[in-house]
């Protein structure tokens, strides 16, 4: 992520902020048509909407927008790194807590880190739905569930899948 390391360059705190809500302003608009509830992500504390299309290309284009300036920034973050990327790209596409809390923006709260996830796995999904839709098939997400044992926790579903990162990396913090 080109713009993670853009920010990770940048001593001063308030100058990467400054620079993230740069990028948030970059961020074309996206039209408020496609502020549906089809688009938004859920799991964020503030409002964020992905739309997504496989192009004729092959590649994925993404679009988002947030209530937000600082989500919106991670969005621009994500979607530079991921638009017009190959679809198993993006799949492949992994962010650990070390790269958000390493720009040591003083702004990763649990909260903020469960939005950077939340989006990264929306466009995951969205990729997975566009891909399985031009092979005139439907794909099916599995409903966010949480198995929970004595020695482990297994996610199941893109949400519950970012509830365990967030949730497990703030506990194993104590």
């Amino acid at each position: 992520l080109a713009l993670v390391s853009d920010l990770k360059s940048i001593r001063d705190p308030r100058e990467r902020t400054s620079t993230l809500l740069q990028y948030a302003a970059s961020l074309p608009p996206l039209p408020a048509s496609l502020h549906t509830a089809e688009n938004r992500v859920m799991g964020c504390t503030a409002r964020v909407w992905l739309a997504a299309q496989l192009g004729p290309d092959g590649l994925m284009h993404f679009w988002a927008d947030s209530d937000s300036e600082i989500t919106k920034g991670f969005c621009a973050v994500l979607i530079h790194a991921l638009d017009m990327c190959r679809p198993e790209d993006i799949m492949a596409a992994t962010l650990d807590g070390t790269t958000i809390t390493g720009l040591g923006l003083g702004l990763f709260t649990p909260s903020r880190s469960n939005t950077w996830y939340n989006v990264l796995l929306a466009m995951q999904k969205r990729t997975r739905v566009e891909v399985a839709r031009s092979q005139g098939k439907k794909d099916v997400e599995l409903f966010p569930s949480l198995l929970i044992s004595a020695d482990d926790i297994v996610a199941q579903g893109s949400f519950a899948l970012a509830q365990v990162s967030v949730c497990c990396s703030s506990f194993n913090s104590f």
